[in-house]
């Protein structure tokens, strides 16, 4: 069992590990501006999970079925660990809506089309599946914007009552929606499913959905995309190449 230390000596260790972090971040900026800035970021992120930990109540977000689409922040993460915010699949078979963590696999976007003639092992395509599934959301929310939008234009020109509120929850709607639209554009060329970096996560760092309202919520890979990763899952960990 370690010691229990006192409030001065875990001071002091703090103090410590601030100066050697300090001199990390110094160390980026002269060699990689852009890593140091990424690092800091996550910093001001982390702090902030850690901070809103004792407050955070799971069951305030929707319940995430497994083969959902999730966008959470991994982080910076060291090597080639994927981090940033990023779309996962959700692996759970059955996460429970109490539970403060769930199990995700992290996608990335192709970049250069070339990439899929080299895959490694651990890394499979899935296609275009997620942007198609996306693009056809972010289609049905921007009619659903259009439509809500007539519908607050006839009242107020009814000379009905038409709160502030209503406008304002149509604009942020469409931010979200809008977001969304900027990253399809990246995604065109399919995604790859990283089954080597299978992470269990807290639910804090889901970015979205957390509700059933938002754009991303119910966004699901199909049963066939699904049997590609478990085919791969058992591949990868258990040694039974069932391909």
């Amino acid at each position: 069992m370690s010691k229990v230390k006192s409030q001065k000596e875990i001071a002091n260790h703090k103090k410590i590990a601030l100066g050697k972090l300090e001199q990390l971040i110094d160390l980026m900026i002269k060699n990689d501006p852009m890593k140091a800035d990424k690092f800091s970021y996550w910093l001001e992120d982390y702090s902030s999970f850690i901070g809103y930990e004792n407050k955070f109540n799971p069951c305030t977000l929707k319940r995430y079925k497994r083969g959902e689409v999730v966008k959470a922040h991994l982080g910076f993460r060291i090597g080639s660990e994927e981090g940033g915010l990023h779309y996962c699949v959700v692996l759970d078979k059955n996460n429970n809506l109490s539970s403060p963590i769930v199990t995700v696999i992290p996608l990335t976007s192709v970049k250069d089309p070339s990439h899929l003639n080299h895959l490694r092992k651990g890394e499979i395509y899935i296609g275009d599946a997620l942007y198609n599934t996306l693009s056809k959301k972010v289609n049905d929310a921007l009619s659903n914007i259009e439509e809500e939008t007539s519908t607050l234009i006839l009242r107020r020109s009814n000379s009905e009552t038409v709160e502030k509120d209503d406008f304002i929850k149509v604009l942020q709607q469409l931010d979200a929606v809008s977001n969304m639209q900027n990253e399809l554009n990246g995604m065109k060329t399919g995604s790859i499913a990283l089954i080597g970096q299978i992470t269990t996560i807290s639910k804090i760092r889901i970015y979205t959905p957390k509700n059933k309202h938002e754009p991303l919520s119910n966004v699901r890979l199909s049963s066939e995309t699904l049997d590609l990763i478990d085919k791969e899952i058992i591949n990868l960990f258990i040694g039974k190449n069932n391909r």
